[in-house]
């Protein structure tokens, strides 16, 4: 049997590993930082912290275990991750016209665009 510290030594450096892999989140930060500017990168980065610990509260109050013993309940959540999912690209490409973009830019801040953008990202996958 392994000792504890073997097990927390062996977790923190898979963590470490898996968490400066880039992804999905890395991409639309560099993204933003490329199109818009550091500030709304930093915004889409603390979209996607809002999304991590969204995540995280949902997860300590019990919805991961609910999942785990529930067939039903967890297919109901990848049939609502596969709707989302597809309905990325339609409202991707909404979202992207020109006129919608500076209807948003005036009625919300580009600001708020780019955080929204972050905590969609990383909501829509736990």
């Amino acid at each position: 049997m392994q000792s504890t510290s073997a097990l927390l030594i062996a977790y923190i450096a898979a963590a470490s590993l898996l968490t400066i892999t880039p992804g999905l989140d890395t991409a639309l930060v560099l993204r933003t930082a490329v199109a818009r500017g550091v500030r709304e990168a930093v915004l889409a980065g603390a979209g996607i912290a809002a999304g991590c610990f969204g995540w995280a509260v949902l997860v300590a109050f019990g919805l991961g275990a609910l999942f785990a013993a529930s067939a039903q309940a967890y297919t109901g959540l990848r049939w609502a991750g596969a709707c989302l999912i597809a309905a990325t690209r339609p409202v991707a490409r909404f979202l992207a016209k020109p006129s919608v973009v500076q209807a948003c830019d005036r009625l919300t801040g580009a600001m708020f665009v780019a955080f929204g953008l972050g905590l969609v990202l990383d909501s829509r996958r736990p």
